[in-house]
């Protein structure tokens, strides 16, 4: 398993399934390679983009408590707000395997900041700035097809906890059908399971059904 993918498996998939909500922030394990491992003109997907950087920041965050109603809480906004910068500032790398990345790391962007921006307003999900991005996101998830889908799986599972409407469900749960046969990636399964999961928490009303379950074991 590729580090990026195993990091958000451990971290954020676990604190969904099994409620083990690492409190004291996630962070990449110690052997995990990073971008200062690798030539300046190395790719290596997730790691010299820093992705993985910007993953394990918002997964930090997204680990803290967060009162059940209410304000969250100013450092948590703070915090958000810093790596919001940084993720406009972020640029992907100019040399990729295939013009396939530009839409892959499209759909990173629109992700990332949809699960910064549920972080800091949770009972929004249907705001219409998170639909915008949710919607912005689709055409980039339906574009994959090829040799990037094995790295589709994190932004697919993002943009499925903020759809709320089933046109973009369904582009989200193709995308996963592809992932499946086509990276073979076990997975795929946990992922569309959660994502299905805070479906069905949206139809019963919970305002925060994109975080239902998350570190309740």
């Amino acid at each position: 398993m590729d580090p990026l993918l195993d990091f958000f498996t451990r971290h954020v998939i676990s604190a969904y399934t099994t409620g083990d909500r690492t409190r004291t922030g996630p962070k990449p394990n110690k052997t995990t390679t990073t971008a200062d491992d690798y030539e300046e003109n190395d790719f290596h997907f997730g790691i010299t983009d820093n992705l993985l950087s910007l993953i394990s920041r918002i997964a930090t965050l997204h680990a803290l408590p967060r009162p059940e109603s209410g304000l969250t809480p100013a450092t948590t906004i703070s915090a958000a707000l810093a790596i919001w910068h940084d993720l406009q500032n972020w640029r992907p790398p100019t040399m990729i395997p295939s013009r396939e990345f530009d839409a892959i790391y499209g759909a990173y962007s629109s992700a990332l900041f949809i699960w910064l921006y549920l972080l800091i307003h949770p009972d929004n999900v249907t705001d219409e700035k998170v639909q915008k991005m949710v919607r912005e996101g689709m055409g980039d998830l339906d574009a994959v097809r090829g040799e990037g889908l094995g790295y589709l799986l994190i932004p697919l599972f993002i943009h499925g906890l903020a759809a709320v409407e089933e046109g973009d469900r369904g582009v989200v749960e193709e995308g996963f059908k592809r992932v499946e046969r086509v990276a073979g990636l076990a997975e795929v399964r946990r992922y569309r399971d959660v994502v299905r999961a805070s479906w069905r928490s949206y139809a019963r009303g919970f305002k925060r059904s994109w975080d239902v379950g998350y570190g309740a074991g």
